[in-house]
């Protein structure tokens, strides 16, 4: 069985958490979130652990849920999606408050639970080759668990657009709202990681985790009230009659029955 999460910490005490479905351009699934989860749980309890960087292998970075697990929740019921949702939103929350500074750096497609993955890291480097979008909405649900880090990352007016179009938009577009902080070669992202790890490594090690603690006292952390809700608002959106159908048409090939014909 495959190694859905590669999770290192290295002689620099960096450690490297790449994603690692590449056939499936890292789509998630419940063993890949709950590797993360194992990995996230562990970066939490290690004080000697200076930074994370987080990579997909293979052709994208994240293309969002896997189209089993997305059939797995079409059958669930309200409470088995809300339970399927907590587990997503408290992965957020524990790479969300990592104390160390996290830097991703994305490429291909990234969408989905990677949009969630990127708007929790401090800083998100982006090759020229990657193409975003929020398609929650054209199968008839909301990217409700990932949007409280999404909206302080991006502020609600560029939301506004994104969510509610589901459109898709480059990496020029992603750096303008704020998802991306730079846009880079493919070829550029080693060393372009390279750069920013030293220059954290040139902080002391407690002023970087204070200075990022401030930024979050400041700019706010996601209350665990909010996180609740947006994994009970997804849950009651797969289950309602139009969540069935934007599933069901998606799995099927087909076009919803609100597209016009």
């Amino acid at each position: 069985m495959e190694n859905e999460v590669n999770y290192v910490i290295d002689k620099s005490n960096i450690a490297h958490v790449t994603l690692n479905r590449p056939h499936l351009h890292n789509a998630m699934d419940e063993r890949m979130i709950q590797k993360l989860i194992h990995a996230f749980e562990d970066l939490h309890k290690n004080p000697s652990v200076r930074a994370l960087i987080l990579r997909g292998n293979g052709g994208s970075f994240c293309s969002g849920a896997d189209l089993e697990s997305m059939k797995k929740t079409f059958k669930y019921d309200e409470a088995k999606n809300y339970e399927d949702a907590s587990k997503l939103s408290y992965m957020l929350h524990l790479l969300d408050t990592i104390k160390v500074p996290t830097v991703a750096s994305v490429h291909g497609v990234v969408m989905g639970g990677g949009l969630g993955l990127i708007a929790c890291c401090d800083i998100v480097l982006g090759a020229f080759n990657t193409m975003f979008s929020f398609p929650e909405v054209k199968l008839g649900i909301v990217p409700a668990v990932i949007s409280p880090y999404v909206i302080r990352a991006i502020g609600a007016r560029q939301a506004s657009r994104y969510f509610l179009t589901g459109e898709k938009f480059d990496a020029s577009i992603a750096q303008q709202i704020g998802l991306i902080h730079q846009v880079i070669e493919l070829d550029q992202g080693q060393s372009e990681v390279d750069r920013i790890i030293n220059n954290i490594l040139s902080g002391g090690p407690h002023a970087v985790q204070r200075a990022k603690e401030l930024i979050r006292e400041i700019s706010g952390n996601v209350p665990e009230e909010v996180r609740r809700m947006t994994a009970k608002l997804i849950a009651d959106m797969r289950v309602l009659d139009e969540g069935q159908e934007g599933l069901g048409a998606y799995l099927n090939k087909t076009l919803p029955n609100w597209v016009p014909k």
